[in-house]
This record gives C-alpha cells, structure tokens and sequence, in this order.
C-alpha cells in the first residue's frame, strides 16, 4: 500500500536477473485487480525469439476500462529500465550512498508492528541533473534464514511529494520457475499485427500520465525528478 490510490492494497510480483544472461528477466507487476494492472518487463534479447519468449516494455491491462495498451509509438513497446529493489551497493562514481542508519522499531502493512529492522538510507544521485538533485530511500528490513523481507521503503524526490510503500506478507519465493511465468503478457497486451496474437495499441499519453499519478505514485516521482531543471 501506498503506492497507489489512498487505502488501497494491492499485489505486487518482482524479480531481478542477471541483465546480461541469456534469457534473463527484469519485471515488476503492481495489480490492483479489477482497477488496474502494470507490468513493467525488460529481457535480455528484447524481441529475439531465440533468446527470450517474453516481450519487453510497460503494459497497463484494464485501466479506466482499456483493455490492454502499452508505453511506446506505433507497434514497438518502450523497453524500460526496470529499478533494482535491492539496497545498492556503494561504488565508484558516487552515484549511490548508503549508509545503515540503525535497528529502530517501525510499522508495515495495516500498521503491523515490527521490532527492531534494520533502517539502511540509500541516496541517489539523479543523472544529468546538478550536485544536490537526489532521490533517498529508507529501507526497513529484517533478516531470517529463508532471506531478507522488506516492511516498508519511505522515498522522497526532489518536486514531488514524499511517499512510503508498506508491505504484508512479503514472500521470499524459492520456484523460480512458476514465478518467471507471472510475467509472461495476455495475448491481449501484443502489440496489434504481431501475427494474429494480439490487439493491443500504444496508450494514449495524458491517460497514462494520470494512471502513472493514480496508481505508481513512486514511478510517477523518479519520472518527474529526472524531468527537473535548476
């Protein structure tokens, strides 16, 4: 919750693989059910068909009653740039800081109690934009034996209003295999003319400005911050 609209919760599926593997997949599914659905998708061999069977670019399904479009002109798909989710590791260039900032009790989804997460402050510098222009986030996170789980990340970005996103039943998931397939596309999100398989158009563009600051208030940020100009 809190990346869409107020009080609303909703699903979300992600996974992050190697960029420069054979077949390997970047995605992101935010699902509102019924209201609206994104799936953000980036493979290595983009359309090759002997490398990948998933079709990169960004699919809204069924928002404001629109079947299926997609971010881009024509019949090409926008590839996006999916985030990598995982706290950035500090290197050369300076483009990330991070620091653990310490254990600190906080709250996830439906206002669960957690005690004593980790609070880890990453700042980004935004990229063409002068020394100062960044967007932080604050991760709280708590380790186990099956993996890492995240209860919330608080961002803000320079001209945008802050936000938190809140996680419940985070789920460390451990089939691989199952999981890359919730990010294969309906028939329906093909671009129109690719062989009979779908019927989908590139979205029109205010419609999905306002689907972007409705429902993926973060996207909608990060994409406004990179837009600034001092």
């Amino acid at each position: 919750m809190g990346d869409g609209l107020p009080k609303t919760v909703g699903l979300e599926h992600y996974i992050y693989e190697d960029q420069h593997a054979a077949g390997g997949l970047q995605g992101h599914i935010w699902d509102y059910g019924d209201s609206c659905k994104k799936i953000e998708l980036n493979t290595h061999g983009h359309y090759d068909k002997k490398t990948t069977s998933f079709a990169s670019g960004t699919y809204y399904i069924n928002c404001d009653s629109v079947d299926c479009c997609y971010d881009g002109k024509g019949t090409q798909p926008t590839r996006p740039d999916v985030k990598q989710w995982d706290i950035a590791t500090q290197g050369p260039g300076g483009f990330s800081k991070v620091h653990f900032v310490g254990n600190e009790d906080t709250t996830e989804l439906n206002d669960n109690p957690v005690k004593q997460a980790e609070h880890w402050l990453e700042t980004d510098k935004v990229p063409f934009q002068p020394p100062g222009v960044n967007v932080s986030y604050h991760y709280y996170v708590t380790r186990s034996a099956d993996g890492i789980t995240s209860h919330r990340i608080d961002y803000s970005a320079p001209g945008a209003a802050p936000g938190s996103i809140v996680y419940g039943n985070f789920t460390i998931i451990k089939n691989l295999t199952a999981h890359r397939n919730l990010f294969q596309i309906p028939d329906k999100c093909y671009p129109q003319g690719s062989g009979g398989r779908g019927h989908a158009l590139a979205c029109d563009g205010k419609m999905l400005k306002t689907w972007e600051q409705k429902h993926f208030k973060h996207s909608h940020a990060t994409a406004a911050t990179s837009s600034v100009i001092v």
